[in-house]
């Protein structure tokens, strides 16, 4: 079993940040600094902070996948049978959706038509234009159980 050892940042008087300080907290204490100090510095080193590591995902990409997740369990209402054969069955409108209308139209569209609004391709739609890649069965069928 590893120890964890805790160290104190040091900081200007009226900062308490320590390594389980969440980086929001130590991104709002540089932004103090970097407007006290005028050092860019600062900046650089909330920037750095904020970005996300490798294998990290970024915060648009995480809503980008959450909103298209919200979708897919939309969808799932207008299925029928266990979460397996509803899986399934979304997965098939999404592909044949994704290379048929979404294709030849409806990628270049900023808004849902209005002919989608409750049918299972309002779904389609907003899971397309999240950016995100079309998930199969097997992750379909995690995100219906989660």
């Amino acid at each position: 079993m590893t120890k964890i050892n805790r160290h104190i940042i040091p900081a200007p008087i009226g900062y308490s940040l320590t390594s389980h300080s969440s980086p929001g907290e130590l991104a709002e204490a540089l932004d103090v600094l970097a407007a006290r100090t005028g050092d860019r510095r600062f900046e650089r080193a909330r920037r750095e902070l904020l970005r996300p590591c490798a294998g990290q995902r970024s915060p648009a990409t995480s809503k980008a996948i959450a909103q298209r997740d919200e979708a897919i369990r939309e969808m799932s209402t207008f299925c029928l049978g266990s979460r397996w054969s509803r899986s399934q069955e979304i997965h098939k409108l999404l592909l044949r959706y994704s290379t048929t209308t979404w294709r030849f139209g409806d990628d270049r569209l900023e808004e849902m038509p209005s002919r989608y609004l409750q049918t299972p391709y309002a779904g389609a739609f907003a899971v397309l234009r999240s950016g995100q890649p079309v998930p199969g069965p097997r992750q379909l069928h995690k995100i219906l159980k989660g």
